[in-house]
């Protein structure tokens, strides 16, 4: 799970590309969410059963919620707009 993700948000037509930069220890899940508007931190993450959960709370709330298979993810990010779909890979 350690390492840079690269995914493709599904931004109501439009495509946002974030940047997840994890490391992990055990089942716990740390680092950050880049977007072009910036750097969020992730305040909760887990990684159990292939299913990894990341949470954010300022200076957006964010709930991602995605399947792990191999160096792929897929999976739904929530805000307060709405839940949408993602799809990425580990970059490395």
């Amino acid at each position: 799970m350690t390492g840079k993700w690269t995914i493709a948000v599904d931004a109501g037509g439009q495509t946002l590309t974030l940047t997840l930069n994890l490391t992990q220890t055990g089942s716990i899940i740390s680092g950050t969410i880049e977007s072009a508007q910036g750097v969020i931190p992730i305040t909760s993450g887990t990684f159990e059963n292939g299913e990894l959960t990341l949470k954010t709370t300022a200076p957006v709330a964010l709930t991602l919620v995605g399947q792990i298979n191999g160096n792929a993810i897929n999976g739904n990010v929530t805000a307060t707009q709405g839940t949408t779909t993602f799809s990425g890979s580990k970059t490395n």
